[in-house]
């Protein structure tokens, strides 16, 4: 299914170049409109969801909260700088400059860290 949108993606690329480009030029602060707005379109109905009433209850049973806090921010971040380290300095270190290396690093840091708590999405 999700290649079909690929290929459907491509052809109308390829067809209609025009209405693609129009749509790439749609931007505020280098943000693209038209991604942001399917974006909010794809997260609003997980926002709905959320019962504000059980979050005020957590402290009635913590454990769930301080494990997802514990690994969101504890575990993720220094699992994916351990495995920057590994690959982009050990792995890939002919490939590329130490510049570039530290770069890609902070990256992979960036991408375990549990940024949708802010807003931010980066998938």
């Amino acid at each position: 299914m999700g290649s079909s949108k690929i290929l459907t993606g491509t052809f109308l690329g390829y067809a209609l170049p025009g209405l693609f480009r129009v749509v790439s030029e749609l931007e505020f602060q280098s943000v693209n409109l038209l991604v942001a707005l399917f974006i909010w379109v794809k997260i609003l109905p997980m926002m709905i969801n959320i019962d504000f009433a059980k979050i005020i209850d957590f402290r009635s049973s913590p454990k769930g909260i301080l494990l997802t806090l514990i690994i969101n921010w504890i575990i993720k971040p220094f699992t994916m700088a351990m495995l920057g380290i590994l690959f982009f300095e050990i792995f890939f270190s002919s490939l590329l400059s130490p510049e570039d290396s530290k770069q890609y690093i902070a990256g992979m840091i960036l991408l375990g860290l549990p940024l949708y708590s802010y807003g931010i999405c980066l998938e």
